[in-house]
C-alpha cells in the first residue's frame, strides 16, 4: 500500500472510532426514542438484547481490526468478533443471519 493509501486508511480507522464514540453517546436519545416511535406507531413492542451499556462501552474499547475487516468480503468481514463469538456457542447456523 502507497503512502497516500495508509493515510486514508489510518484517517477511516480514526473516522471510525470517533462515529462509534459519538453514537455511544447518543445512542439513548436518538436511536431509542427513533425506534420506539416508529414501532409504537405500529402497536408492536421491541426488545434491544444488546443494551447493556456495560458490554457497549466494553465493546467500544475494542479496536476497530478485531471488530470488522474491510478487506473481506460483505457478509464476511463485517461483525467479526459477533460471528467468531456466535461460533463459539455452537451457533455456527445463524452467523450469517446478522
Amino acid at each position: 500500500m502507497n503512502y497516500i493509501g495508509k493515510c486514508v486508511l489510518v484517517g477511516f480507522i480514526l473516522f471510525l472510532v470517533y462515529s462509534r464514540i459519538i453514537d455511544l453517546n447518543r445512542l439513548w436519545i436518538r436511536n431509542l426514542g427513533r425506534d420506539d416511535r416508529c414501532i409504537s406507531a405500529n402497536s408492536k413492542e421491541v426488545r434491544f438484547p444488546f443494551l447493556n451499556r456495560e458490554l457497549i462501552e466494553y465493546v467500544a474499547t475494542i479496536e476497530p481490526k478485531i471488530l470488522t475487516d474491510f478487506t473481506m468480503t460483505r457478509g464476511t468481514g463485517d461483525k467479526i468478533l459477533l460471528r467468531n463469538v456466535a461460533k463459539q456457542l455452537g451457533l455456527e447456523y445463524i452467523i450469517f443471519c446478522f
